[in-house]
């Protein structure tokens, strides 16, 4: 449990993120979860030393672009929109 009382799903750069629990604040109906970043896997950050090693360090990093160094979302496990709706799945008939 993180300070609060407030359950730790996933820690990332030694900097635990929380959440409030269920239902997911947009749609209020389902709970959400963590998503890795898709840029930096989940990391927070990327070596620039892989990108280019004649002009960076080892220990040469950026932050990530995409998750602004989080390593990634908490996103609602139903995939509603901004607007809190879920895409509705075509039916046969």
């Amino acid at each position: 449990m993180a300070a609060g009382g407030a359950k730790v799903i996933h820690e990332t750069l030694g900097n635990p993120i929380s959440h409030e629990g269920c239902p997911c604040p947009r749609c209020d109906c389902c709970c959400r979860d963590w998503e890795d970043c898709w840029s930096c896997g989940g990391e927070g950050y990327r070596e620039l030393y892989d990108d280019d090693p004649l002009w960076y360090d080892p220990d040469d990093t950026e932050s990530c672009h995409e998750c602004g160094g989080k390593g990634g979302w908490l996103m609602c496990i139903g995939r509603c929109d901004e607007n809190g709706q879920h895409k509705q799945e075509p039916t046969d008939g």
